[in-house]
């Protein structure tokens, strides 16, 4: 697709704290900004704050799952591989 443009945010190996820190500050960024969403929109009586609330839970359960996959890496003394890529679309 000619508007679709990849963008390879995150890649490489890292120690466990290296990639607990890369992946939690993604989380919570993404996060804040819904709750800012809520907050802004709450507070202007504006807006559906449904699904920035059902994200932010599932960022909170996203930060859970690293958390585990971080732990068996640390409990194994392994590295850890990180592959994200962000698409960004030009919609219609």
């Amino acid at each position: 697709m000619e508007n679709v443009t990849e963008i390879k945010l995150v890649k490489g190996e890292f120690t466990p704290d290296e990639a607990k820190e890369v992946l939690f500050s993604l989380v919570m960024s993404k996060i804040r900004f819904h709750q800012l969403e809520v907050f802004s929109n709450g507070e202007r009586n504006i807006g559906d704050i449904d699904y920035s609330e059902k994200r932010i839970t599932e960022l909170e359960n996203s930060k859970i799952v690293i958390d585990s996959k971080i732990n068996e890496a640390i409990s194994k003394m392994k590295r850890i591989r990180l592959n994200g890529t962000i698409e960004i679309e030009i919609l219609e």
